[in-house]
C-alpha cells in the first residue's frame, strides 16, 4: 500500500477524492490549504500498489496537478482490529510506475557505479590470481551490471530513448572500469 499526496486547484479536491474512492483508496483526507500560487485542495490517500497508475491516469486531465508518491509501504489500518492481520499481510508487488521511477532515480550516481565496478574488478583479479572460485562469484555479485541492464529493458519497453542512452552509457562505463582497472594477468 502506498501513500499519495495530491494537490489540485481549489474546487478540484472533490473529484480527486471520488477518484480515490473508486480505486480502493483508504484513509482518505481532503482539506483546503494555501499553495505557492494561491488556495489549493489537498487530498491524502492510501491505495494498493496496482491502483497507482489507474489513479494517476484518471487525474491526468486536471490542470496544475501535483502528486507526491511515497515509494515505501504504508500500513493503512481501519477498524475492526480483528481484520488488522489481513490488511498488514496483504503484500503486493510494486507497480510498474514505481519500478520505472526507481530506475530513473538510480541513474544519477556515477561515483558509486564506478566504485563498485572497480571493486568487482579488483576482487575478480584476486580470484583469478589465487584461483578462488568463491571470489569470482563475489566479484559477480559486487559488479553493478544488473542495474544498467534492467534499465535498458525498462527503456526498451517504454520506448524511452533518453533512458536507453543513459543506461547503455553506464553499462559500458562499468565494463571499461572493470577491464581498465584490472591488472593484466601473467602468462603461465
Amino acid at each position: 500500500m502506498r501513500q499519495m499526496i495530491v494537490q489540485v486547484p481549489q474546487g478540484q479536491g472533490k473529484a480527486v477524492f471520488e477518484t480515490a474512492k473508486q480505486h480502493q483508496g483508504k484513509n482518505l483526507i481532503q482539506f483546503g490549504a494555501m499553495g505557492r500560487d494561491g488556495p489549493i485542495d489537498v487530498v491524502i490517500l492510501h491505495t494498493v500498489n496496482r491502483e497507482i497508475e489507474p489513479i494517476l491516469q484518471a487525474l491526468e486531465p486536471i490542470a496544475d496537478l501535483h502528486v507526491a508518491l511515497f515509494p515505501h509501504g504504508v500500513l493503512a489500518l481501519q477498524p475492526p482490529p480483528s481484520e488488522t492481520p489481513e490488511s498488514v499481510t496483504d503484500v503486493q508487488p510494486r507497480s510498474s510506475l514505481e519500478i520505472f521511477l526507481a530506475g530513473l532515480q538510480s541513474i544519477g550516481s556515477w561515483r558509486s557505479l564506478l566504485a563498485y565496478a572497480a571493486a568487482g574488478g579488483g576482487i575478480a583479479w584476486i580470484g583469478l590470481f589465487t584461483n578462488s572460485s568463491f571470489l569470482l562469484v563475489a566479484a559477480m555479485l559486487i559488479a553493478p551490471f544488473a542495474e544498467p541492464a534492467m534499465n535498458v529493458a525498462i527503456a526498451t519497453a517504454r520506448g524511452d530513448r533518453t533512458l536507453l542512452k543513459q543506461s547503455l552509457l553506464r553499462y559500458f562505463a562499468a565494463l571499461v572500469s572493470v577491464t581498465v582497472l584490472e591488472p593484466p594477468r601473467q602468462a603461465q
